[in-house]
């Protein structure tokens, strides 16, 4: 079965919100009043960060920022389906991508190989190097 889903607007949702209250409360204030508060309350509730006070492990005051409500909640609703999507293209072009890999550490490889030669023997080379010079030096004082 399909999954339905509606898309509500953050205008048609203040809407309804604005008609609860008005039910509720009937006519002791302005519709404009009424909208500017159910505006205010969402932002406030669902976009605006929080500053909770608390206190460290040495009885401090700290203060701390909670993120807002709706950007998290999106962001986690949306990177599931993100990583399911990037999932998908990936298993659908898994041997364009797998060529492209084993191409580009082909081509580094030997050079890191060497490098990585180089690196190990590096520090003995240069100790014996250095070996040498000082006994030439110590023969050359004789």
């Amino acid at each position: 079965m399909a999954e339905q889903t509606t898309a509500v607007t953050l205008n048609d949702f203040q809407e309804k919100v604005a008609e609860r209250i008005r039910a509720s409360i009937g006519d002791l204030m302005p519709d404009d009043v009424l909208k500017g508060m159910v505006e205010r309350a969402l932002e406030e509730s669902l976009f605006k960060e929080k500053i909770v006070q608390t206190r460290d492990s040495w009885n401090n005051p700290r203060s701390e920022v909670k993120p807002a409500f709706l950007p998290g909640f999106v962001a986690d609703l949306v990177k599931e389906r993100v990583d399911a999507a990037v999932r998908e293209h990936i298993a659908a072009r898994w041997d364009e991508i797998n060529a492209l890999i084993q191409e580009e550490i082909g081509k580094g490889l030997g050079e890191a190989l060497l490098k990585a030669v180089r690196g190990l023997f590096l520090g003995d080379l240069m100790a014996f190097q250095n070996n040498v010079q000082n006994s030439l030096a110590r023969l050359g004082q004789r």
